[in-house]
């Protein structure tokens, strides 16, 4: 992964991926080595929530995995990037790393998809 930003284009929590925010805002999530920082900007360029961490590769037999640090914890999750796009499906609360990118009602996974912001 490089340095620079993504835009969310679509997220799930047990629904549509694409189900659209109750509040308008943007969603970035900017990569620095292993760096990273996540916000929300809502239209009027006030800043109403996010987050900053560490992430590590993981080896895992099943694929590309990743986990974020950040100071509730740890995500286990995995992660695809196909040219610009980045998906990325994690297990909250430190639960088990996820086996697909999917996501059901109460499973704790939340499933992300970004396009790198040039």
């Amino acid at each position: 992964m490089s340095v620079g930003s993504a835009g969310l284009t679509g997220i799930l929590y047990g629904g549509p991926v694409n189900a659209q925010p109750s509040i308008a805002y943007v969603a970035t999530l900017k990569i620095s080595g292993r760096r990273f920082h996540r916000y929300q900007t809502l239209t009027d360029g006030r800043v109403i929530g996010g987050g900053r961490g560490t992430f590590l590769f993981v080896q895992n037999a099943g694929g590309n995995a990743i986990d974020f640090s950040e100071w509730q914890g740890t995500a286990h999750g995995i992660y695809d990037v196909d040219g610009d796009a980045l998906t990325v499906c994690v297990t909250m609360n430190s639960g088990n790393r996820p086996d697909s990118f999917s996501t059901a009602a109460n499973n704790g996974r939340q499933l992300h998809k970004y396009v790198r912001v040039k």
